[in-house]
């Protein structure tokens, strides 16, 4: 007589469904602790490489002297940069986006005055470069652009001209509403960059012979913009003040 095949029972279908449940579970695990020590470690690049090219400059940074801050062998750093241009283009990319983003969504809010947006800009470039290290790479950025194109090209194209696009949108929306008279900021919208290029600038150069007051000057830009008819400029706020 045939031998009937035996039914699995729940038990069973369990213990066969939950071997590769725990299977897949460990998988994911050990996926996610591989990206995470590869996310730190990538992070430590990073922040090597900075304090390399703040030290040397791009042109005389090595990637053998990267390596070596950040304790790890240099092909390392090739599984996560290609080259020495990458790695500083990312730094540019990672100090700009909190200014850039916050910009934008500044900007985004049309109940909020166009004075009240540019003081938030002013107060997040200082808070997010000006008051921080990453002011170096502007200075890098400044200094090094011309004899390297391709960064500066990737700084205008994904930086520059969209915080130009904001600011000239904000214009047009101002003069629009009456709240600015005139429409030069939507037909220049690099006059919202100016006084914050000369902030840096003035750090980098003049600020151990004559101290300048950031937030006042700011404060003032604010003012001509916005209120060129008035024959006064607001006093500059104090260090504790709002900038």
């Amino acid at each position: 007589m045939a031998k009937t095949p035996s039914t699995p029972g729940d038990g069973d279908i369990d213990k066969a469904a939950g071997k590769p449940t725990a299977a897949r579970s460990g998988t994911a695990r050990r996926q996610s602790d591989k990206e995470r020590r590869a996310e730190v470690r990538r992070s430590e690049i990073l922040h090597a490489a900075f304090d390399i090219f703040a030290e040397k400059g791009f042109a005389q940074t090595r990637l053998d002297d990267v390596a070596r801050r950040a304790g790890i062998a240099k092909g390392t750093i090739y599984l996560y940069f290609p080259d020495k241009e990458t790695l500083f283009v990312e730094l540019l990319r990672e100090a700009a986006q909190p200014v850039l983003g916050g910009m934008q969504a500044a900007a985004s809010l049309p109940e909020l005055p166009v004075e009240e947006v540019l003081r938030r800009i002013h107060a997040l470039f200082v808070r997010e470069i000006l008051n921080t290290r990453r002011k170096h790479l502007l200075h890098l950025l400044m200094q090094e652009g011309p004899r390297f194109p391709a960064i500066a090209e990737f700084y205008y194209r994904d930086i520059v001209s969209n915080g130009l696009d904001v600011m000239a949108r904000l214009g047009r929306r101002g003069f629009e509403t009456g709240e600015l008279k005139s429409d030069a900021l939507a037909r220049f919208p690099q006059l919202v960059m100016a006084p914050l290029l000369m902030s840096i600038t003035w750090d980098a150069l003049f600020e151990n012979h004559q101290h300048l007051d950031v937030k006042g000057m700011l404060a003032a830009f604010r003012d001509l913009l916005v209120n060129p008819d008035r024959p006064d400029c607001p006093p500059s706020p104090k260090s504790g003040d709002r900038p």
